[in-house]
């Protein structure tokens, strides 16, 4: 598959993420993020962000200032997908360190109203449900995390 940048993706890729990782890399700021597993008819959301490694991941994000996490993990699937959920379960958190920083990733599991998908392709370029047994590949590290989260919480 041949990959397609909007302007503003190239912008972020090629100059904005990698300034941020290296921020990132020097400083090792503390930063509070979410990611949600969400679920709709038996399959899972994971999109591919335009940057980064392309790995298959979770929508999340950063949680802004005097925001609470549920806000901006409801917030974070809205803008990057078009998604409106139904419950918000939280998992728990982990420690994020997959690109050297010190995020600590609050996750949580939701059902979303309804499979249709709106993605911002400024921060999403590719998208789908998946079955549970068919999840594709490469998974980011954070999938993988929530899941044992998600399964953890679910019991036996």
């Amino acid at each position: 598959m041949r990959v397609r940048y909007t302007p503003a993706a190239l912008l972020y890729k090629f100059l904005l993420y990698p300034l941020l990782r290296l921020y990132w890399l020097v400083l090792r700021p503390n930063v509070l993020g979410v990611r949600c597993l969400i679920e709709h008819e038996g399959r899972v959301l994971l999109i591919r962000n335009p940057y980064g490694p392309m790995k298959w991941d979770l929508p999340g994000g950063g949680v802004r200032r005097g925001e609470r996490p549920e806000e901006a993990a409801r917030r974070e699937v809205r803008e990057e997908v078009g998604v409106s959920l139904k419950g918000l379960l939280p998992l728990g958190r982990y420690t994020g360190t997959e690109h050297y920083d010190k995020d600590t990733v609050v996750s949580y599991f939701a059902l979303a109203e309804s499979a249709a998908l709106k993605p911002r392709r400024a921060e999403v370029y590719d998208e789908g449900w998946f079955e549970w047994g068919r999840l594709p590949e490469p998974l980011s590290q954070e999938v993988a995390k929530v899941i044992r989260l998600y399964r953890a919480a679910a019991g036996p």
